[in-house]
């Protein structure tokens, strides 16, 4: 299939599918940055949905497409956000807990012990800061400028 955007047969199915099934999508390129409402990607263009009215909404060319991007949750910055606090905090706590404990050195493993709390925190985090994200939409880059 040959397609204005040069992206081999599968890939640009794919990225047809992708556009597709969104409400919106966010296009940038020689004209600017514009959103198109319910878009339908051809070989050649981005089409909107036709208004209310039946009037054809705007038909861009690919050609002058630089970028396009979909809505999508910010599930991937809230664990990342969620994993460095889980780790600030399990470091912390872990080496407060393991020296307050290992005081009078009845303790083998005082770093495992930190290392474990760290860990478990950290990972509590991400998982916390994911399930927090998620419900926040962000522009995710399906199509970049090669």
């Amino acid at each position: 299939m040959r397609n204005a955007l040069g992206l081999d047969s599968l890939t640009f199915t794919e990225l047809q599918a992708v556009v597709g099934s969104q409400d919106s999508v966010r296009v940038r390129g020689t004209f600017g940055q514009v959103v198109i409402r319910t878009p339908t990607l051809t070989t050649d263009s981005l089409l909107a949905a036709t208004d209310n009215a039946g009037m054809p909404g705007p038909r861009l060319g690919l050609s002058d497409v630089t970028r396009i991007q979909v809505r999508g949750g910010a599930s991937e910055t809230g664990a990342l956000v969620g994993a460095g606090v889980g780790f600030a905090g399990g470091l912390a706590a872990g080496l407060g807990l393991s020296a307050s404990l290992c005081s009078d050195g009845g303790c083998s493993n005082e770093a495992g012990g930190a290392a474990v709390i760290t860990l478990g925190s950290t990972a509590a985090g991400a998982l916390i800061g994911a399930l927090l994200g998620a419900p926040f939409q962000k522009w995710h880059t399906v199509y970049p400028t090669r």
